[in-house]
């Protein structure tokens, strides 16, 4: 299932991970996927945006806690991806879509398969990549004939080379990744994904730039001509957040909330707008 809110030409397609499905995610996807529309479209007034929140793959459930730890799904289910970014690509070829594709959590390592797939041919539709809460992801067609022990991991057929990010696809300056303090997804499989028994390399290690996750003062809004800022705001980091809202959300689940750095960063890539970035 795709939900899609507005149309091209700059498109952003979020895949979701571990627990998400229809039945009860699809509200809380489609409204994530609304509030991004609404924070790109106050970066980039005057130009049209669509954000989809992708649910047509396999998702790891509860009964699978097993499987999570394992990319076996994700390398199944990434030709899924890979065929809707296509899609997408396909439908606007009149319009020469900017496309973003995001990742949280499993769909972060099911993303950064699919986005090695799509850069196969050396023609890859994605134009950014931004993954976060990752575990990582493995690379598909490793140099081997290299390992690299580090203290904590001293056997070297246990290592993997740190992988390749031209096999991404993606121009240099426009792949990014958050984490934010205490998530266990990514300190704990990220972590174990420096060997082979995880989910494959964090993003750190593929050499994706960390964005800022602390409360900015922020650009918020930008002239429909000129793109000059209209507005600053503070954006708030997940301490601040819940302080503020009286909640407590927990580190893995921050990242799109609205007000939120990381929220803002995310609306900054899908409006192509990386000068606005909290870096």
């Amino acid at each position: 299932m795709r939900v899609r809110r507005g149309v091209s030409p700059y498109g952003e397609m979020s895949v979701e991970g571990y627990t998400t499905n229809v039945h009860d995610s699809v509200i809380g996807k489609v409204n994530d996927a609304q509030n991004l529309n609404l924070a790109a479209t106050e970066l980039a007034p005057g130009e049209s945006h669509a954000t989809i929140a992708f649910l047509a793959y396999q998702h790891p459930q509860k009964a699978d806690i097993l499987g999570v730890g394992t990319n076996t799904l994700a390398m199944q289910e990434s030709s899924k991806v890979e065929n809707a970014v296509r899609g997408i690509a396909v439908a606007n070829n009149t319009t020469d879509v900017n496309l973003s594709l995001f990742g949280h959590s499993y769909g972060s390592t099911t993303s950064g398969i699919a986005a090695q797939e799509l850069a196969a041919d050396g023609r890859s539709p994605v134009d950014t990549l931004a993954l976060y809460g990752s575990p990582g992801f493995p690379e598909l067609r490793p140099d081997t004939s290299t390992t690299y022990p580090t203290q904590t991991a001293p056997t070297e057929d246990l290592m993997r080379p740190l992988p390749d990010k031209d096999a991404l696809g993606i121009d240099e300056g426009r792949a990014f990744h958050m984490t934010e303090d205490g998530d266990f997804v990514n300190e704990f499989f990220g972590e174990v994904g420096t060997t082979k028994a995880g989910l494959g390399n964090p993003p750190r290690q593929w050499g994706l730039e960390e964005l800022s996750m602390e409360t900015s003062d922020v650009v918020v809004r930008t002239h429909p001509e000129t793109g000059e800022p209209v507005a600053h705001d503070t954006r708030y980091g997940r301490a601040d957040y819940n302080r503020i809202n009286g909640e407590d959300v927990g580190a893995h689940s921050i990242y799109t909330k609205n007000e939120t750095v990381s929220q803002h960063n995310l609306a900054a890539i899908a409006a192509d707008r990386l000068d606005l970035l909290a870096r």
